[in-house]
């Protein structure tokens, strides 16, 4: 099935909150997903 995802708890600043919640409407995605995809994106650059 599908991989299983764990519940993590961060604390970012309001205005990035907004900031980011803006970019994911443009992209037509929930937070969390832009989220996850920014830091996969910055996984594949550290390999």
């Amino acid at each position: 099935m599908g991989v299983e995802k764990k519940v993590l708890s961060i604390r970012l600043d309001e205005k990035m909150i907004r900031d980011l919640r803006v970019c994911a409407e443009k992209e037509n995605r929930n937070l969390s997903n832009l989220i996850e995809t920014i830091l996969k994106d910055y996984l594949k650059k550290q390999k």
